[in-house]
């Protein structure tokens, strides 16, 4: 979003002017829906690219194993056997945390 010209302050302001308070959001500008997560902070964060970039890293490569659990968003997603875990932007998030196991090695 607009963190990048603005405080974390004036995000906060201004989306609580037009109806937008600390959690998720979508907005569908007429080129598809994207997801946005605006943190207590005033931080804002793409959910849409950060689940891409979840999506993307072959977890197994970087010390975790098969089976492994992450609590993305308030969901659980288990590394396959491709090393990779398989999240949706689709999915009821629950809450706004991202938490990553322990690695194995």
């Amino acid at each position: 979003m607009c963190g990048y010209l603005y405080s974390n302050e004036e995000v906060l302001s201004v989306c609580e002017k037009v109806g937008i308070s600390p959690g998720f959001f979508s907005i569908d500008a007429g080129a598809g829906k994207h997801t946005y997560l605006l943190q207590e902070s005033g931080k804002t964060i793409n959910v849409d690219a950060k689940i891409k970039q979840l999506n993307d890293i072959n977890w197994i490569e970087i010390g975790y194993k098969e089976g492994d659990t992450f609590f993305v968003y308030g969901k659980e997603y288990a590394i396959d056997s491709s090393g990779h875990i398989n999240v949706s932007a689709e999915d009821e998030f629950t809450s706004t945390e991202i938490k990553y196991p322990s690695r194995s090695i």
